[in-house]
């Protein structure tokens, strides 16, 4: 997929969390006006804003939700933050985890796309961590509190609710929003610079605090993601996957490429590496390598099967546990 250089995954709309959009607005940086200015007009016009900061619209994400085709390519998906002059995000530095862990390409495919997806989930944990913690610090009141919080005493999940006139026009409801601000009304940039500056003082070690168990558990899946994708051992024996093929275009005719865990990323490699791949069909790699150079007449690097298991074209096999004695 090529996606339009004037939308690319600028088509993503970001939840800026309370202390990301306070840190913006107290960033007088030059660098740093444009985007302040698409924030603000956010902050004043958006439905979604709330103490724990501006999010996604209803429209947005029912296009998102339904129309996942125009991303990466239509413009009526661009990010408010987009900076039509020069294509730059406007809040670059202070985007959420979202936008700083995406991208369209790996270095290590799907194991390098598992390292960043869980280094996403970390970030976010965090992110609503830390959220939270503000809006506690802060003192909205219990009534906004409760209102912004809701505890749901029915077992089943509630229908989405069909899009309004308001949602689609992004109309804020005036009675919630009084309500959800409690004792900050009428001051929300000034809860926000706030909140900036009540995160910017906080080391690591109390970001690990307030994300508590949740957040624990993110970076320890986090570890693993990259122990993994670090490790450059072979398994001892590997399959191939399902995978599909296509070509690699004019200027590579004796190559093809693979496509596996993302349509974005495909793996180019030589149309014989295709016909090699049924060899590997869980038996010791070192068998498998012998057989394709007997057969075939090449000797594949193992670099390159690694690789291959790192795009997920091949996987390791897990031999049977034998029963103790």
């Amino acid at each position: 997929m090529v996606f339009d250089p004037s939308a690319k995954c600028c088509t993503y709309e970001p939840e800026l969390w309370n202390f990301l959009v306070g840190l913006a607005l107290a960033d007088a940086s030059p660098q740093a006006v444009p985007g302040r200015g698409s924030l603000v007009d956010r902050l004043r016009t958006a439905e979604t804003v709330t103490p724990l900061g501006i999010g996604r619209s209803r429209r947005y994400e029912t296009l998102y939700r339904r129309g996942a085709e125009g991303f990466g390519l239509s413009h009526a998906m661009r990010c408010p933050h987009y900076l039509e002059a020069d294509g730059r995000c406007g809040v670059w530095r202070y985007r959420e985890s979202t936008c700083a862990t995406w991208f369209c390409k790996h270095e290590q495919g799907a194991a390098g796309k598992r390292f960043w997806d869980r280094l996403h989930d970390a970030l976010h944990s965090a992110e609503v961590a830390l959220a939270r913690h503000v809006v506690l610090q802060l003192d909205i009141g219990s009534e906004a509190v409760e209102a912004l919080f809701p505890i749901r005493r029915d077992e089943g999940r509630a229908a989405d609710r069909s899009l309004t006139a308001a949602d689609l026009d992004g109309h804020r409801d005036p009675a919630r929003h009084r309500t959800i601000w409690g004792h900050w009304l009428g001051r929300e940039e000034e809860f926000f610079v706030a909140s900036g500056r009540l995160v910017a003082d906080l080391a690591w070690p109390d970001v690990r605090t307030i994300g508590g168990v949740e957040l624990g558990m993110r970076l320890a899946l986090l570890d693993e993601a990259d122990r993994s994708r670090l490790d450059r051992a072979l398994p001892s024996r590997l399959t191939a996957q399902s995978f599909s093929v296509v070509p690699a275009g004019a200027a590579s005719p004796d190559h093809v490429q693979l496509v596996t865990y993302s349509g974005y990323d495909p793996l180019e490699v030589p149309e014989v590496i295709v016909r090699a791949l049924p060899y590997f069909d869980g038996r010791p790699v070192a068998q498998a390598l012998d057989a394709i150079e007997s057969a075939l007449g090449v000797r594949l690097e193992r670099g390159l099967v690694k690789r291959l298991q790192q795009f997920g074209v091949l996987a390791p096999v897990a031999l049977p546990v034998s029963p103790s004695q």
